[in-house]
């Protein structure tokens, strides 16, 4: 191990050019304090002003592409644009039918459904003042001998059984 001779701080003489170096430091702490908040607002000002260079730079490329996108006027398409389906919504307006039902539009031209015009069955009794002129007969009924049922028929509205062939 080295002998280390421990001096009081006191005897220690120190360069006088050192000295003066660290009087220096001392009196220029307020010069590195400015001259540190400066390359602080330097390096803001060239971040802030790559920035607007690059967003400069990409609108022009997004208008770039943009323009790329709409046609021009004096560009002629010589296919046919695809047509575009259009949803068709009809009013929901209603029609009285003849028999006093309702009927809606229906797509895909929104015009009136077609009223149901009921079938005239055999015991339905139909519209007198509806009817061409002629003989009305009633609907009655009557059981024939050979067990068949007719009914009224003809000018007289008579019943008219059928004949039984002998064979």
């Amino acid at each position: 191990m080295e002998n280390r001779i421990e001096q009081p701080l006191e005897n220690l003489k120190i360069d006088p050019t050192l000295e003066q170096q660290l009087e220096l430091g001392k009196n220029n702490q307020p010069f590195n304090k400015i001259l540190i908040g400066l390359l602080i607002v330097l390096v803001l000002i060239v971040v802030g002003f790559g920035g607007y260079i690059l967003g400069l730079s990409r609108s022009s490329q997004a208008n770039e592409i943009v323009d790329q996108l709409e046609p021009s006027p004096s560009v002629s398409l010589s296919a046919s644009p695809t047509p575009i389906e259009e949803e068709v919504v009809c009013t929901y307006e209603t029609k009285e039918c003849p028999d006093g039902s309702y009927v809606g539009r229906m797509l895909p031209d929104c015009e009136f459904e077609e009223c149901f015009v009921p079938e005239l069955r055999f015991n339905e009794v139909p519209d007198p003042n509806q009817m061409e002129e002629g003989v009305v007969c009633t609907l009655d009924a009557l059981e024939c001998p050979d067990g068949s049922y007719v009914g009224r028929t003809g000018s007289n509205c008579e019943f008219v059984c059928p004949i039984k062939s002998e064979n």
